[in-house]
């Protein structure tokens, strides 16, 4: 566990010397670290301060720790040394009610001798009697003799993939050609130089010192995790969009990004697997004739004809009853054609039944479509017919009205509709009961599973047939993904030094990746410090709002997905990790729009490990303690959000020695 002490003397010295002698790998103490005898010390008023000069016995970290009574008397320490330009300082107890400062560093070959810490009072304290003692260790955790590089942890970052990956070479390509000042710029490095407008944090020197990191990796690691088209990109010339493309193509993904959503039934209607008649072709007010051709136009049919039954029906004492099968000579999934056979003159009904496997079905099975009616030589009753619906568009589970003539009181209505922007999906309602209030007026509850579009809306009556199509729009519900607080149920590896139970806490960064429909990016933390187990945090204003990433609500037309990365930070700047995080972002949105969404699931794999590589190398290398999918397509946000507009849940990370939890809500907003 990386320990959040080692932070005080970062944030309390702010000078390049300590950046580089800081250890930013230190661990808890254990016993390969070598204490010295404690030295105790008193002060008081009559005596302030209390000076300790000291030697170490072999070069390497040192760690001083300074312990007191009473808690309530603040300290300052100040350590000075033949190698410190200035003197490290501290006033901060490690945790709050607990009296411990803490203070690390270096020591060299040439500078054993000569180190003097001083205790006395901080200005913001009392002058009460103290008592206390000194306690100075050297050595560091096992396997951290020394801090790594920034090169060494990009090393082992990259060493882990355990694939291609085409994002990593390319951001390097963009960014020198960036550095060099390339005129000639392709649609890489356009989203670069827009990205780094975005997040000026990320400065020239760090474009830099990333490319010149990178280029000192091992050559054998670095052409072992880069595709065989991107090798040797030469950063006079720019990287056409088809050449990544055709890389991104050839990538495999472990899984999809998006789940499937169940079938389910909505109200009375049929199962949303099941085929649906919409309309008859010729137009079905006719009066056919024996030997007629008819189309049947509509949805989930079986493509292969033998699969598929068409029931004539007649109303015999008030219910349908067979009267002839018939087997289509044409089938699609959308139509089926058949020859009307000899029937006396008429009312007669059309009823379906297509042996079909929908979605996650397992095998295929028989299922029935709604009847429609027909007439053989018998003029039929006047059509429906829809002049008007409003309001002009609506959200789905809302109420609509639908305005015409010829609608029939008492009879079953119904409005059917098939979509004009895309193909049918499983799950989708494709009707709704109708509440008939007069002869020129419907009012229709929309189902909620309707995904927002343009549709070609129907009234059908029972016994009186089905109107002409009225173009209507279905308005796009918004979302807003929030994450309220993480809680830890159990820190990582909590130990005790100088008798303070779990003195080294955690400090956690979250990082996400979100992508919705042609939208990508990522967003991180900065970091939750002092957590010990049972304690929460809130997220703040600017963190917990995960989609959108500027605050607002956002449309799904077809699915979000949202990938949570917890990590237990060592040390480095959290804030730079993020503004560099915010450009690989940016950049792979970039990619994705170019490459096409089809691939976003390749394009979201090679973004993680990317993320890993640059929270490494900026990072201090800290444990990942995992990652956690969510995603919900357009209709699952809409059936998980309900009538109450929202739902939650929580997000678990665990591991050998630690546990914690996330939570989250979704909100649909209508406006």
């Amino acid at each position: 566990m990386r320990k959040a002490w080692m932070l005080l003397a970062l944030l309390l010295v702010p000078s390049s010397w300590l950046a580089a002698q800081v250890s930013t790998g230190v661990g808890a103490i254990r016993r390969e670290v070598k204490p010295q005898p404690s030295v105790p010390f008193t002060l008081s008023a009559n005596q302030p301060k209390f000076a300790h000069k000291f030697s170490v016995s072999k070069p390497g970290y040192v760690t001083l720790a300074v312990r007191w009574t009473p808690n309530d008397v603040q300290i300052l320490i100040s350590l000075k040394g033949p190698d410190l330009p200035s003197p490290i300082t501290s006033d901060t107890p490690f945790k709050t009610g607990q009296p411990v400062l803490m203070l690390t560093f270096t020591a060299s070959s040439n500078a054993l001798s000569g180190w003097e810490l001083m205790v006395t009072y901080s200005d913001r304290s009392a002058k009460k009697d103290v008592k206390g003692e000194i306690v100075i260790a050297e050595g560091v955790a096992p396997g951290r003799k020394r801090p790594l590089t920034s090169t060494e942890r990009m090393t082992i970052a990259l060493q882990r993939l355990d694939k291609e990956n085409p994002f990593i070479p390319v951001l390097v390509h963009a960014i020198e050609r960036r550095l060099q000042g390339a005129t000639d710029k392709s649609e890489i490095d356009r989203a670069l130089e827009e990205a780094l407008q975005r997040h000026p944090v990320v400065s020239r020197e760090m474009l830099q010192k990333f490319v010149n990191d990178y280029k000192q990796v091992p050559e054998q690691i670095r052409m072992r995790i880069t595709p065989v088209q991107l090798r040797n990109l030469s950063v006079t010339r720019k990287l056409e969009i088809s050449t990544l493309a055709a890389v991104v193509r050839k990538l495999s993904v472990a899984e999809r990004p998006f789940p499937v959503v169940q079938p389910f039934i909505v109200g009375k209607l049929l199962p949303l697997t099941n085929p649906v008649i919409t309309r008859l072709e010729p137009d079905s007010h006719r009066s056919y004739r024996a030997g007629d051709t008819i189309d049947i136009i509509g949805q989930r049919f079986a493509p292969d004809r033998s699969k598929n039954r068409v029931h004539i029906l007649i109303d015999f004492h008030g219910e349908k009853a067979p009267l002839q099968t018939l087997t289509p000579t044409v089938a699609t999934s959308t139509g089926l054609r058949v020859t009307l056979p000899k029937l006396n003159p008429g009312q007669y009904f059309l009823r379906v039944e297509s042996l079909t496997k929908i979605g996650d079905e397992e095998k295929e099975t028989w299922k029935q479509s709604n009847t429609v009616d027909f007439f053989i030589e018998t003029p039929p009753p006047p059509k429906p017919v829809i002049t008007r619906i409003s309001p002009s568009d609506q959200y789905p589970g809302r109420t609509v009205i639908v305005q015409g003539n010829n609608f029939v009181p008492g009879k079953e209505t119904d409005l059917v509709w098939e979509p004009l922007d895309f193909p049918t999906p499983t799950g989708m309602a494709l009707a709704a009961r109708a509440t008939v209030r007069s002869t020129t007026e419907l009012s229709v509850n929309l189902p909620l599973l309707v995904l927002p579009g343009r549709y070609a809306m129907r009234v059908y009556i029972t016994g009186v047939g089905i109107s002409d199509s009225f173009i209507y729009t279905i308005k796009a519900p918004k979302y807003r993904v929030v994450f309220t607080k993480l809680k830890c149920i159990d820190e990582t590896n909590p130990e005790s030094f100088m008798g303070v139970d779990e003195w080294a806490s955690d400090e956690i960064v979250t990082v996400w990746v979100v992508a919705a429909d042609e939208l990508l990016w990522t967003k991180q933390t900065g970091e939750y410090g002092d957590i010990d187990d049972v304690d929460e945090r809130n997220y703040s204003a600017s963190d917990r709002i995960v989609f959108m990433p500027n605050g607002s609500a956002g449309t799904v037309r077809a699915a979000l997905a949202v990938a949570t990365t917890l990590y237990e930070w060592d040390s480095g700047d959290a804030h730079a990790a993020q503004e560099f995080l915010g450009v690989v972002g940016d950049v792979a949105n970039a990619i994705a729009s170019a490459v096409g969404y089809g691939w976003l699931g390749q394009i979201l794999d090679a973004v993680f490990d990317v993320i890993g590589a640059v929270i490494a190398w900026l990072g201090g290398d800290p444990d990942n303690l995992g990652r956690r999918d969510l995603g919900w397509t357009a209709l699952e946000l809409l059936r998980r959000t309900g009538t109450a507009k929202m739902f939650n849940g929580t997000l678990d990370f665990r591991g050998g020695d630690y546990h914690y939890r996330l939570f989250y809500e979704v909100h649909r907003v209508e406006e």
